[in-house]
């Protein structure tokens, strides 16, 4: 995960120094618009592979400086893990086989950013992860629910750089490095799910509306 987040870096470098053109923000300015995007994303400890899914969303911007802002983001997309291997795992007596989890996540994200230079960002921040309609599918004994099984809420730190193209366009690219283990207290809870906790990459594009 983090080499994927490391080349597509330097990917997202490249693509931006061919397309830099100076901008300059000022103090009290105010954006907001929808943002868009890709996410890989899969989950620490379980041993599965990973997936891709759409990011779909808006955010918010205020700059408390030219070059400082905070805003806040609040996107949808997914996550889990797919075919992990569960061992000498059973249910109601029977092997399971491979199993995937699924989740579907309302991201809502407070990012503070600081620009290197008129284009060029970092950012930081906390990332908070609602859960919503998580599933568990094994190869063997079907779907098994799940829900009073994971916590609700998980939390993140993103991680990540932006780049202004244009006063209307902005990409970004961030890893979310996840902190809070999914799993509740529930013995299949601690079966299916053990430690994991989530992790991210993402690739998104806003269009900004100045709207101060």
């Amino acid at each position: 995960m983090k080499r994927l987040f490391l080349l597509a870096l330097c990917i997202f470098s490249i693509v931006a120094q061919l397309s830099a053109k100076k901008l300059q923000h000022e103090e009290y300015e105010m954006f907001a618009g929808p943002k868009l995007g890709v996410n890989y994303y899969n989950l620490t400890s379980l041993g599965g592979n990973g997936s891709i899914a759409p990011v779909v969303g808006g955010h918010f911007t205020f700059f408390v400086a030219p070059q400082l802002s905070i805003g806040a983001e609040l996107l949808w997309t997914q996550g889990g893990s797919n075919k992990i291997k569960p061992g000498t795992i059973t249910y109601n007596g029977e092997g399971i086989g491979n199993y995937d989890v699924k989740m579907n996540f309302i991201n809502l994200n407070f990012i503070l950013k600081y620009y290197l230079n008129s284009n060029f960002a970092l950012f930081t921040g906390l990332n908070e992860e609602n859960v919503i309609s998580p599933k568990l599918s094994t190869a063997n004994v079907g779907d098994v629910d799940i829900k009073d099984d994971v916590s609700n809420v998980g939390v993140s730190i993103p991680l990540g750089v932006s780049y202004d193209i244009n006063p209307k366009w902005s990409i970004a690219l961030q890893y979310n490095l996840g902190l809070k283990k999914y799993a509740g207290d529930s013995e299949n809870a601690k079966i299916f799910l053990k430690s994991a906790k989530n992790q991210q990459v993402m690739f998104s594009v806003a269009y900004n509306f100045q709207i101060m």
